[in-house]
């Protein structure tokens, strides 16, 4: 691929970005359930646009977060203390890719790119943050696409980085290390790294994933040198070494053939596997458990017939066997009926406007996973769809409640032998009902939700009837565990304007659907709020331009 051909891929990257981020309404379709009972319990922490997340957790498996607004214009750093969590204000000026490490002390330090001016590194000692560029004197036209962060044996920060010379024609992956005086900065490869993952070996030296955007491969550098690992049009890149200090690569392509992989070195070669061959994934985090299996968290972002956006945060592990896939998260965009096709009409517009800065709307690191001292997944993610649900999210997965055995009371010498403890039958009962959207349009899928409990001491089956207006329209076979849990989700489409009354045994709701009007009412609102859209990108355009 040339380097035209690059930029013209970013400009209907951002075309795609921007089209399918303006005027989504999101459906949340709440918590997911995995498969071995375990349940993921997602937090929100934050109310802003997010661009950039990494979590890392502390030695009590408290988790901490670093992330950056989708203004650019904000770092912040959030940590759970054991009983709440706490935020500070990192740095107000510009912020875009971040990284966070904890160090032997559990104090955070972050690598972060400022887009424009300059590669930042900021600790944290005495409860204060303090920030310093990595390299100060930059020219103003430099952009810093992306970094990554990790810590020695001793502490000491090193990171990765992608720089755009000025003019934006020329293009390198840089490495650093902090000395006691400043930084040490040693190119790697001179190229369009679109995303860069380093790792520190137990020989405190550094080792980075890449990809080379230019000659569509994804790479890897050590202290032995640099070698090609896989073909592809790599988007997102994450190293992990394991306890033998070989290399493992979970990294995302956006070919037409594009699909979430991941790769590990035997010692010999790579060995790399397909993990999810969706085409539609963009960005992936990967950690590795304290048996050496690997755990992504990863992005999937897709249109759907009717002009419905669907954004999927997703976690794969491997079990010692095969790799088991589980939704986290995921939010619907309502059709976009007459703001989307006013959009998409646009698009061809779009692509050829957009210029490097306007790409600062297409995030990189937005997901982020470490595993606790159980080998549980924790995972840190921005919003899902703009700009309907600025948020950032807090996702960790809980295993099932089990309940506690009584032990066997010793076997009495009296001629009376005591009778065993009897346990309570299953006692089946549902916890809420949740209808999302309560408004819809004819023919809008509207997801029911409940979770179906038992608190009795023996598993149990119970069939579950959805009713609309007093008749059942769809029923399920569920089995609970003993004092256990299980999410339950419907889905209807209605064509007829009205109200429907909805009953899961004695929960019960209602939605209703719009007729024509409501119709026209949503759409002129797409079309006001796509306009409005459209004006702000051409205002940043402009700051930017001119800051340049």
């Amino acid at each position: 691929m040339t380097k035209l051909g690059a930029w013209r891929c970013f400009s209907v990257i951002m075309a795609i970005a921007i089209i399918l981020g303006i005027g989504a309404f999101a459906l949340s379709s709440g918590p997911a359930r995995a498969d071995d009972g375990a349940t993921w319990v997602v937090e929100t922490l934050d109310d802003i646009d997010v661009v950039s997340t990494s979590l890392k957790l502390d030695s009590q498996d408290n988790p901490h977060i670093s992330y950056s607004d989708g203004g650019i214009d904000s770092l912040y750093y959030i940590q759970w203390t054991g009983t709440h969590w706490t935020k500070e204000t990192v740095d107000a000026g510009m912020a875009w890719t971040n990284s966070l490490a904890l160090d032997t002390g559990d104090q955070p330090h972050i690598g972060y790119s400022r887009f424009f001016y300059s590669l930042m590194y900021a600790y944290k000692t005495d409860g204060i943050f303090t920030t310093e560029p990595v390299f100060p004197g930059l020219p103003q036209e430099l952009v810093v696409w992306d970094c990554s962060l990790a810590l020695d044996s001793d502490n000491v920060p090193h990171m990765s980085a992608s720089l755009i010379l000025p003019g934006y024609s020329d293009f390198v992956l840089i490495y650093g290390h902090r000395t006691g005086v400043g930084w040490d900065i040693d190119p790697v490869a001179e190229t369009f790294a679109w995303s860069s993952s380093i790792a520190i070996d137990r020989s405190d030296e550094p080792c980075i994933a890449y990809s080379d955007f230019f000659d569509e491969l994804l790479m890897y550098a050590d202290s032995t040198g640099i070698q090609p690992v896989a073909p592809g049009l790599v988007v997102s890149t994450s190293l992990a070494l394991d306890s033998n200090d070989r290399p493992n690569i979970a990294y995302a392509t956006a070919e037409d053939t594009g699909s979430l992989h991941f790769a590990r070195w035997t010692g010999t070669d790579w060995v790399v596997e397909t993990v999810d061959p969706s085409p539609d994934i963009w960005d992936c985090s990967l950690v590795l458990d304290s048996q050496d299996r690997p755990h992504i968290c990863y992005v999937e972002w897709s249109e759907l017939p009717g002009d419905v956006v669907m954004s999927t945060v997703k976690y794969a592990h491997w079990t010692g066997s095969a790799w088991d896939i589980q939704i986290v998260d995921q939010e619907t965009s309502m059709p976009g009926t007459a703001a989307m096709k006013t959009l998409n009409q646009r698009a061809d517009v779009l692509k050829e406007k957009i210029t490097l800065p306007l790409i600062l709307y297409f995030g990189g690191k937005f997901c982020s996973i470490d595993v606790d001292s159980q080998d549980l997944p924790h995972i840190s993610y921005g919003s899902l769809l703009l700009p309907a649900a600025f948020s950032l999210h807090y996702a960790h997965l809980v295993l099932p409640t089990v309940p506690t055995q009584t032990p066997p009371e010793p076997k009495s010498v009296s001629p009376q032998t005591p009778l065993p403890r009897l346990l309570n039958p299953a006692n089946i009962s549902v916890q809420f009902l949740s209808i999302n959207p309560k408004q819809a349009t004819a023919n809008q899928p509207v997801t029911i939700s409940t979770n179906v409990v038992n608190s009795g001491d023996e598993g149990g089956n119970y069939n579950i009837a959805l009713k609309v207006n007093g008749s059942v329209v769809e029923s399920r076979m569920v089995s609970v565990g003993p004092q256990a849990t299980q999410p339950v989700k419907f889905t209807l489409t209605e064509s007829q304007p009205g109200t429907y009354s909805i009953a899961i045994l004695d929960k019960a709701g209602s939605f209703s659907v719009l007729g024509a009007g409501g119709n026209s009412s949503r759409a002129g609102a797409f079309i006001a709020l796509a306009l409005i859209g459209v004006l702000l990108v051409a205002t940043v355009v402009v700051l930017l331009l001119r800051r340049t």
